[in-house]
């Protein structure tokens, strides 16, 4: 793919925006070489010979190979939208795990990818901090949404939020990585079963006695 001969500074003063048809090309090969080999064989080189662009123009969106995951994770894997406040947790719950799986539907490349870089991150420091901070960051709508339910008296006051996510976020990405697609039917049931048993999660699990016979 042909680029422009401009260079970065004169682009930059002239306030011209990038070339959205590098970009796309540019994330396309980073998907394809995740898939194909992991994150471990994803490299500036085979970006740049894949997408067909110099190195030095893919240096100049990513400086680091960490950041080739996560701004392909970024385009391809979208926000949970933001929750309703006059909505019940369960059905704020329930639409935002919806639009997750709806996206792996249309996407098949994206749980391949996150397959691959949930394998890989434990061997790799860099990789582990950058999609920590990725998922957190994803997560906010959730914590949000848990949150008012502790204030709108549908949830304890003691119930942890980020805990809670998890439980929620987990199993759904983990079902659809293990064994394919989730129905509507399978995130109702888990959000329900997790919901109830943080209502009647024991306001301190420590008091229950433990006798030694």
């Amino acid at each position: 793919m042909p680029e422009s001969t401009s260079s970065p500074t004169a682009e930059a003063r002239r306030g011209r925006p990038r070339d959205e048809r590098i970009d796309r090309a540019v994330l396309d090969a980073i998907g394809q070489m995740i898939l194909e080999g992991g994150y471990r064989s994803l490299s500036f080189e085979g970006v740049a010979a894949r997408s067909g662009v110099t190195k030095n123009t893919v240096y100049r969106r990513y400086p680091a190979k960490a950041d080739l995951a996560l701004a392909f994770l970024d385009r391809t894997h979208p926000r949970l939208p933001e929750p309703d406040p006059d909505a019940s947790v369960d059905d704020n719950i329930q639409r935002m795990l919806r639009r997750m799986v709806q996206q792996f539907d249309r996407d098949p490349t994206l749980i391949g990818v996150i397959s691959s870089l949930a394998g890989e991150e434990q061997s790799d420091a860099q990789l582990r901090s950058v999609v920590n901070r990725y998922s957190t960051e994803r997560l906010q709508p959730l914590f949000e949404a848990l949150r008012l339910g502790v204030e709108h008296g549908e949830l304890p006051d003691r119930t942890d939020v980020e805990v809670a996510a998890l439980l929620l976020y987990g199993p759904v990405l983990a079902e659809y990585m293990l064994h394919g697609p989730v129905t509507l039917d399978q995130i109702e049931r888990m959000v329900a079963t997790v919901l109830s048993g943080l209502r009647n999660f024991p306001a301190n699990s420590s008091e229950r006695e433990v006798g030694i016979e």
